[in-house]
């Protein structure tokens, strides 16, 4: 279950998102959290809000930009902890598929790919 979850009743996030659409409507509310069993050291903020005409590789190079990773290091999406997305999907149609039905947001799990070579 996402930390964000956990620290926030059910009414408290729809109460959040709320407002976030109200002052944002073009744009996605998004919880982006580290995979529990991840070892990137480094912790980034895990709300975010992006337009929804931005694909998602936008979103993957944001992340990978305050985590300071280089081309070489391997991370991956998965959104509500299970789909993997490709790069050119928009952040809307995303979003349309995936956002959490209770609470509104779309969440995102990230962490580093296990890359042998």
């Amino acid at each position: 279950m996402f930390k964000y979850k956990k620290e926030n009743s059910l009414e408290n996030r729809k109460e959040t998102f709320r407002k976030l659409k109200e002052k944002h409507p073009k744009e996605i509310p998004i919880i982006c959290e580290k995979a529990k069993d991840s070892k990137i050291e480094l912790n980034i903020k895990s709300h975010y809000l992006l337009k929804e005409e931005h694909k998602f590789v936008f979103f993957m190079k944001l992340i990978r930009k305050k985590l300071e990773l280089n081309d070489e290091e391997g991370l991956f999406f998965l959104v509500n902890g299970k789909f993997n997305l490709t790069g050119e999907e928009t952040m809307k149609e995303i979003y349309d598929k995936y956002k959490d039905k209770d609470d509104g947001f779309l969440y995102i799990i990230y962490g580093e790919e296990k890359i042998f070579g």
